[in-house]
């Protein structure tokens, strides 16, 4: 075989094998459950106050108990304390959570920068620190913050946190 020819096939193969391994995974995705088959979810959104103010750039997680059918959801708190949960499914982000029982955790951790690792380099990097919320908010085992989602969804949900 020729130098030339050699890289022809060599080229041929791999994009097979690229065309192949695609296929491969096209497969392997359409098997996957898509948010039709789970169960349905409902939209839950609300605020969380810490001693009464809205509590900042704080993870909201709830966590399905008992009989509660699928994973949960989770969200991030705005600027004023706003939030709602959803999911990273195939398709992308799904808001809402399935109707049931869950335990909520709040939880933010505080930003600690560190030393670039070489001289000259960019700015020092936020990197997560120590958990600022008592563990009886933030701890999954802990928790005293329960709500349960009905079918309609809840759009009210209120976290008080108080550490006083």
């Amino acid at each position: 075989m020729s130098d030339g020819k050699w890289r022809g096939n060599l080229f041929f193969g791999n994009r097979l094998a690229v065309h192949g391994l695609l296929a491969m995974l096209l497969i392997v995705a359409s098997g996957c459950s898509s948010d039709a088959d789970g169960p349905k979810r409902v939209p839950v959104s609300g605020v969380v106050m810490m001693n009464g103010k809205p509590l900042q750039a704080a993870f909201v997680a709830f966590h399905p108990t008992g009989s509660t059918p699928g994973r949960g959801g989770s969200g991030e708190t705005d600027a004023e304390g706003k939030f709602a949960i959803g999911n990273f499914e195939t398709s992308g982000l799904v808001l809402g959570v399935p109707e049931g029982e869950y335990k909520v955790t709040v939880s933010k951790q505080q930003g600690v920068a560190r030393k670039p690792e070489r001289e000259g380099s960019a700015a020092p990097a936020t990197v997560d620190g120590p958990e600022t919320i008592p563990a009886r908010f933030s701890d999954l085992n802990l928790t005293v913050l329960t709500e349960k989602i009905s079918a309609g969804g809840k759009a009210d949900v209120k976290l008080e946190l108080r550490t006083k």
